[in-house]
């Protein structure tokens, strides 16, 4: 799913796993692992699916906040969802309208902290030609050496935001209504990745 993550040296190191050095190699993504995920509500339930391709730059320094930036970029033709009439339905022109918008792009601006060893990437998400504030809240639940693989660190990054569907045009005509399809779809992303560290 993901081409790409890099993620330049956490400083001292997430969990305290880097000493030293500036820089970090770039990242191997685990595409069976990578995934982004969306769920929304129809008539009170939850259903969704995913995308299937998409692409990741991430330069990412905890200490230096003000010096990182995130840009990832969705295939909008890769979606995915529990029935297929679904899938097919969402790349037409009442939604997604993949032939005129074919990529959503989520670009950083800022990040901070939070609660619970969160991070926030404060940005823009561009979907469906309309752009809008987003923010993508995300840790790591995992970072450190993997097992069987000398010299090889790994890491596990899950992140979670809420946009509005109709902010984005996604929906049109009887479609824009609320009561039946809820406003607020729930975005998930998980990256899996490893990095050599050998000399």
């Amino acid at each position: 799913m993901i081409s790409k993550f890099v993620l330049p040296i956490l400083g001292a190191g997430v969990l305290g796993l880097f000493a030293s050095s500036a820089l970090a190699a770039p990242w191997t993504i685990d595409t069976e692992a990578s995934k982004i995920d969306y769920t929304y509500t129809w008539s009170g339930a939850a259903a969704g699916g995913s995308f299937d391709a998409f692409s990741a730059e991430i330069d990412f320094d905890k200490d230096k906040l003000d010096a990182s930036s995130v840009r990832v970029v969705i295939d909008m033709s890769s979606v995915s969802a529990a029935y297929s009439q679904v899938a097919t339905e969402l790349v037409k022109p009442e939604w997604f309208d993949v032939q005129q918008f074919p990529e959503a792009i989520f670009e950083s601006t800022d990040f901070s902290t939070a609660e619970d060893g969160y991070f926030v990437a404060n940005g823009t998400l561009t979907l469906r030609g309309v752009s809008q504030p987003s923010q993508l809240a995300f840790r790591f639940d995992s970072y450190g050496p993997l097992p069987g693989k000398p010299n090889t660190l790994g890491a596990v990054m899950e992140g979670t935001t809420t946009i509005s569907r109709t902010a984005h045009e996604i929906g049109q005509g009887s479609w824009a209504a609320t009561d039946t399809l809820a406003d607020e779809v729930v975005v998930t992303v998980t990256v899996t990745a490893e990095q050599s560290t050998a000399p």
